[in-house]
């Protein structure tokens, strides 16, 4: 009724990934496929940014979840619509060559895995080239693109190459390490060869526990800075506290003793009004009495 169709889809979205996690059944895919037709419907010809790419997000996270379940050919039915999103990124005023150009490295990366995975090895490696073409695949991060694929059509070799020369750049950065070792781990599987893949199963786990004790760290550190910030804070509350106290303080004293310097002045002003007063009183008296004798 507001008109909030993308905040609409993203809850259907996010209900049908639960419903496929938790339930462990297809019965999520129906809310995925109404997100879908309904950031579909709502979008124009040339949407912005954002929305396309919210639309290429949902569409390949639900390719994710059906490959993931073995319904690869489910994932392979959203291909025309997952493209036809990238068109309209591409379309987009407010999108960079960069953003598009990282864009469909991921999408033809993604359809090269869905297709290989299918034994569909001509568009397979079509979505190969065309995902290598792009700047991103060049880079660090597009080592790990085309996984998926290579993994599929037996490109074993060339994966653990990639992925070693993968691990070599990303350095400290404990989830990649994670997506790198995962991938090794599969490759060895796929090989047959049992005893590096569990080597690769306990570096995993070491990686985990070392994101797992990094992020502790970082957590202490970020509650002694918030610590440290309420405490100065707490001071700074103190501190303005005793100051305003003071000056209350002071404010009544000033306060009583303006009153006390009226009271005293008023009390000699009556004095010195009664002391005149008494000065007539006696000279009329005076005058009264010279007036009787004469």
């Amino acid at each position: 009724e507001k008109g909030l169709y993308r905040k609409e889809a993203k809850y259907l979205f996010y209900t049908g990934l639960f419903k496929v996690e938790s339930e462990g059944t297809s019965d999520g895919y129906a809310p995925l496929h109404q997100a879908i037709s309904l950031m579909e419907q709502h979008l124009g010809p040339k949407p912005g940014y954002a929305e396309a790419d919210d639309l290429i997000y949902i569409i390949g996270m639900t390719m994710n979840v059906m490959t993931r379940r073995d319904d690869t050919a489910q994932a392979i039915e959203l291909t025309p619509r997952l493209l036809r999103a990238l068109r309209l990124l591409e379309q987009a005023p407010d999108a960079t060559e960069e953003v598009i150009d990282m864009r469909r490295a991921m999408t033809y990366a993604q359809l090269a895995g869905n297709y290989a995975k299918a034994g569909r090895r001509n568009e397979a490696r079509r979505y190969e080239q065309l995902c290598g073409e792009t700047a991103f695949s060049q880079s660090p991060f597009g080592a790990l693109l085309l996984s998926d694929q290579l993994l599929a059509t037996g490109q074993h070799q060339r994966l653990l190459e990639q992925m070693q020369q993968a691990l070599s750049l990303f350095g400290a950065d404990h989830n990649l390490r994670i997506d790198i070792f995962t991938v090794k781990r599969q490759t060895y599987e796929a090989m047959g060869n049992s005893k590096m893949a569990l080597a690769m199963a306990d570096s995993i786990i070491a990686e985990k526990d070392s994101a797992r004790a990094q992020s502790l760290r970082d957590d202490a550190i970020q509650l002694t800075k918030i610590y440290e910030v309420e405490e100065k804070d707490a001071l700074i509350a103190r501190h303005q506290s005793a100051l305003t106290l003071h000056r209350i303080v002071t404010a009544f004293v000033v306060a009583v003793a303006l009153l006390l310097a009226f009271i005293l002045w008023y009390g000699w002003h009556q004095r010195r009004v009664i002391k005149r007063k008494n000065k007539a009183s006696a000279d009329t008296i005076r005058e009264m009495l010279r007036y009787k004798e004469q």
